[in-house]
């Protein structure tokens, strides 16, 4: 994708990541945009605009300045989903157990 200066921005991530690629990472949340908007302000002074800066298009940026709360960034999940089984089934099976020493204190087990 080009931008007005017939730029990639493919080439300006790759020097830096952005914003919404720090997020996909989860080496920071949505929560974190004013920080980078403010080094945008401060420090940035390359021809990227903002939103292409911070990693977003035109109607996610536009969707945020009318509802902070509007931005989506989906984070990459790198744990296999086998592992993210694995975590229900110690959670289930600890509830269980709660769920029995429960059951075996009850008065109703005489």
């Amino acid at each position: 994708m080009n931008n007005q200066h017939g730029k990639t921005i493919e080439a300006f991530n790759a020097k830096e990541p952005t914003f919404a690629d720090l997020v996909r990472s989860g080496k920071c949340t949505i929560n974190d945009i004013d920080i980078y908007i403010d080094k945008w302000h401060d420090e940035y002074k390359g021809p990227l605009k903002l939103h292409e800066y911070l990693g977003l298009t035109r109607a996610q940026y536009g969707k945020w300045l009318v509802n902070r709360h509007s931005l989506h960034i989906p984070v990459n999940r790198k744990q296999p989903v086998v592992q993210s089984a694995s975590i229900r089934n110690t959670i289930a099976a600890e509830l269980n157990r709660l769920a029995e020493d429960i059951l075996s204190d009850s008065p109703s087990k005489n």
